[in-house]
């Protein structure tokens, strides 16, 4: 698992009880936002596959 997926599944623990209110629900987001950038940067450093010759 991914650090992006560890703070995306721990930021989603912590929304089940806070959602928006001050100051759980902004660390709350901020974890959310956070784990989906990693997953984006993790998830871009992947190679494409190689084109088919032929």
């Amino acid at each position: 698992m991914t650090a992006g997926g560890t703070v995306l599944i721990a930021a989603s623990v912590l929304w089940l009880g806070s959602r928006i209110y001050w100051p759980e629900g902004v660390v709350t987001a901020l974890g959310l936002a956070l784990g989906a950038g990693l997953l984006a940067v993790a998830s871009t450093g992947r190679t494409p596959p190689e084109p088919a010759t032929g």
